[in-house]
């Protein structure tokens, strides 16, 4: 069930995408194009409906396995918004193509309208994914060294940014090691939208129970340590939302400190 509805979101983001695609193309004449609007818009006003089906067990899960209830409900509902307020550029787009016909500038705004809708729609399907996993479970040992070096974000697009691994790295957490990637480097982008720049640090530390990791700015003093480089996603409206209720899941909450997020993870 679950693969079939992340399944619907990832068609959806296809026959917008193909649209754009189609407008883009010269070989393309205004019939064909006008052809597909009413498959279009059938897609974008399902886009809400979909992404709410593929979200409400992993949310009721959530919801259950963490006492979050209300963060959950908030993530559903932010995340359904965005997909509205995302599909209805391309409605809109879709409906002064159909006033004024396809000409050169419709024709372009229907284009910029899907390809923005597709990038911002990936976006939720990334956080469809994330709680539909933290709602599985499913955590093992790994050691900490391993996770940090496959931090990376590239799919979301974002800003490259420079992390230097300090501390104590030999230790090994108990996580799902997707979710944990995801909130780190969710943590990761949530301090560089604090403090801004793109040189980073992860310490580490350990006590008996717990290998806490955190995120800041590098400092002038800070030692080198080990350099990795990561593309960090910029911040969506409802990232903090979908990363506390991911790392609840991990037992492992966020603390935020100024301009520094820590993650503490249970030791193995």
């Amino acid at each position: 069930m679950v693969d079939v509805e992340v399944g619907d979101v990832r068609e959806a983001i296809a026959s917008i995408a193909g649209v754009a695609t189609l407008a883009r193309a010269q070989g393309v004449g205004p019939k064909a194009l006008r052809d597909l609007l009413p498959g279009l818009r059938s897609t974008c006003l399902a886009v809400p409906a979909i992404v709410a089906a593929a979200l409400v067990q992993a949310c009721d899960v959530v919801a259950l396995a963490t006492g979050l209830e209300v963060d959950s409900r908030s993530a559903l509902e932010a995340l359904v918004a965005a997909a509205r307020r995302s599909a209805s550029e391309v409605l809109a787009a879709i409906e002064a193509a159909e006033q004024k016909g396809l000409g050169a500038r419709t024709r372009l705004t229907l284009q910029a309208a899907c390809d923005r809708t597709v990038e911002e729609l990936a976006r939720v399907r990334h956080a469809i994914e994330l709680l539909q996993r933290a709602s599985l479970g499913e955590p093992l040992p790994i050691a900490l060294d391993d996770l940090l070096g496959e931090l990376d974000g590239d799919e979301l697009g974002g800003t490259p940014v420079e992390l230097w691994l300090l501390g104590d790295l030999d230790q090994t957490v108990i996580v799902q090691p997707r979710i944990a990637l995801a909130v780190m480097l969710g943590a990761l982008a949530h301090v560089r939208a604090l403090a801004g720049g793109t040189a980073f640090v992860a310490v580490t530390s350990a006590t008996a129970e717990r290998v806490s990791v955190t995120f800041r700015r590098r400092a002038a003093d800070d030692p080198e340590g080990e350099l990795i480089r990561v593309t960090v996603p910029d911040e969506v409206a409802y990232d903090q939302l979908v990363l506390r209720l991911a790392a609840a899941t991990l037992a492992a909450p966020l603390v935020i400190d100024g301009r520094a997020v820590r993650l503490d993870l249970l030791r193995a």
